[in-house]
């Protein structure tokens, strides 16, 4: 246990298509999760960029949380499992040991 919401995937064993596409599903809620964590994070050098720098809010947003979210989503990790833009097309090859290091690195 410890994955979240990939434990199932973990312990159960290989699931069914629409298993696997239900609990990647989830995968955009952790994400939405981590997009506020870093905007709370970064929300004094958001507001410096906005009021000092006169930069537009959705720019220093995009500078300063989603490009980080992202890169980390779909960056090292979306080139290790072979992300398409909509799911990982390699997965189904990768060995168990394989898959779990990928989990423990990118979930």
């Amino acid at each position: 246990k410890g994955w979240g919401h990939l434990d199932p995937l973990i312990t159960g064993g290989l699931p069914s298509s629409t298993d696997y596409q239900k609990l990647l599903h989830h995968v955009c809620h952790d994400e939405c999760e981590d997009i506020v964590n870093q905007t709370i994070k970064n929300i004094v050098e958001m507001t410096r960029d906005v009021g000092e720098d006169a930069k537009p809010s959705e720019q220093s947003c995009a500078d300063r949380v989603v490009r980080q979210v992202e890169a980390e989503i779909l960056g090292c990790c979306g080139r290790s499992c072979g992300w398409d833009g909509r799911s990982c097309g390699s997965w189904p090859f990768l060995g168990k040991t394989e898959k779990l290091d990928w989990l423990q690195q990118c979930c």
